[in-house]
């Protein structure tokens, strides 16, 4: 017998409100409900500190852009500890984020 950890896709998502780093993009707050496109939607688990995460930032706003082009909703979600990681502190999140973002950046 096989268990499954996580959500895999066509689960349905926990539902969730989080702080938004990047405010312009859907406001202080932003919850999955406000997240979710017509067709579904993309959550990006996303950091700032991470070299592949850094290198991929221009694929990351295109494939941003290609989801919503399609229906899709699209968040980006950092979960890392920031004592642990500093430069995921938040203020390290909102000057991401103010660099260019096109969508919601979450912790």
């Amino acid at each position: 017998m096989s268990s499954r950890n996580g959500i895999e896709p066509g689960d349905t998502a926990p539902a969730f409100e989080l702080s938004n780093a990047n405010p312009e993009q859907g406001g202080e707050s932003v919850s999955l409900n406000q997240a979710v496109g017509k067709n579904g939607t993309v959550v990006m688990f996303t950091c700032n500190h991470c070299p592949y995460v850094i290198g991929s930032e221009s694929r990351i706003e295109e494939v941003a852009t290609i989801a919503r082009q399609s229906g899709l909703g699209f968040v980006g979600i950092n979960a890392n500890d920031a004592e642990k990681y500093p430069d995921d502190s938040w203020i390290r999140m909102q000057q991401r984020a103010q660099r260019g973002m096109s969508y919601a950046y979450l912790h």
